[in-house]
């Protein structure tokens, strides 16, 4: 896994407000395919594709657990 600079990977259950969520599918083409922001109570802000509204959706869906991810904070 690489790191940009100023980046960190925080590790499960330390995810605070404003921390950057890479989705990766695992079914697709082997590269993360979606951002979202993370903004606590397990809520993240998505923008779902383009022409979509942006929208806050609920991490807890069986959608988003099923996929796996990697949470990053530039803080």
């Amino acid at each position: 896994m690489v790191v940009g600079p100023g980046a960190q990977v925080l590790a499960s259950g330390s995810v605070e407000p404003g921390a950057v969520i890479g989705f990766y599918n695992l079914d697709a083409d082997n590269q993360w395919d979606h951002i979202g922001i993370y903004l606590g109570n397990g809520e993240m802000i998505d923008a779902p594709e383009t022409g979509q509204v942006v929208s806050v959706t609920d991490l807890a869906t069986p959608y988003w657990t099923s996929v796996e991810r990697d949470v990053r904070s530039f803080g």
